[in-house]
């Protein structure tokens, strides 16, 4: 599938396609130095009309490098009693980020590149994007590793 969508209120366009293994995004910022940011939510659970219909139990999420970032979450089920599982993800960029950083509970920690915790927690990762504003990643799940993902 392919999906395309765009967020007005920030000039961003977003694009998303994926084969069997692999998602890959494509995001076209304004060109401007600083502001252009990527953020990966952890604790941010599929819902449906009636509210959320997966729970989030906790995850780590790591910064391996500035193009690549890594981790799992623990989710379970509201539909059915089956345990929870690990989903384990591994995130590479084209384009080195300029920072990164992490957010645990909403408190945003700059210049960390590690997180866990059962509240919510997740990366931003930001990009100078004055010469080239589309940015390119790709994304791996696994429900057995990081180094599967």
């Amino acid at each position: 599938g392919y999906s395309k969508f765009g967020l007005k209120d920030y000039d961003i366009t977003v694009e998303l396609t994926a084969t069997r293994r692999t998602g890959f995004h494509r995001y076209k910022f304004p060109k401007i130095e600083d502001g252009a940011r990527v953020i990966l939510d952890l604790s941010h659970v599929l819902r449906n009309v009636n509210g959320a219909w997966m729970k989030y139990h906790g995850g780590v999420i790591s910064s391996v490098s500035s193009t690549q970032i890594r981790g799992f979450g623990r989710y379970s089920n509201l539909w059915s009693s089956s345990p929870a599982f690990n989903v384990y993800f591994c995130s590479q960029f084209k384009t080195p980020a300029k920072s990164f950083a992490t957010f645990w509970s909403h408190k945003i920690y700059p210049d960390t590149t590690y997180q866990t915790g059962m509240n919510s927690i997740g990366a931003i990762m930001s990009f100078d994007t004055s010469k080239e504003n589309v940015i390119l990643s790709r994304v791996g799940i696994s429900f057995i590793s990081a180094n599967n993902a």
